[in-house]
């Protein structure tokens, strides 16, 4: 995943613990769908600017839908546009 704003550490979501560092995080799983997975990591980090699953790219609309699952500040999620 690559995200609007940069982080590190390790980020549990789910099943899955992330290793975060800059931009850029990356986890494997073999237990959850990828749009479970991106929503999982966007409620933790903020918007992503992109997301790879078996290296290939979410298309613009997936990756919006993921983002619309962002967290907020003051906690709220993002309202879907």
């Amino acid at each position: 995943a690559k995200l609007s704003a940069p982080t590190s550490g390790h980020i549990v979501s789910r099943d899955i613990n992330w290793a975060c560092a800059g931009d850029s995080c990356q986890g494997v799983t073999q237990d959850s769908r990828p749009a479970v997975i991106c929503q999982g990591l966007v409620k933790r980090t903020g918007k992503l600017d992109s997301f790879l699953v078996d290296g290939r790219a979410f298309s613009e609309a997936d990756l919006a839908k993921c983002n619309a699952s962002a967290k907020a500040e003051g906690g709220k999620a993002l309202a879907a546009q």
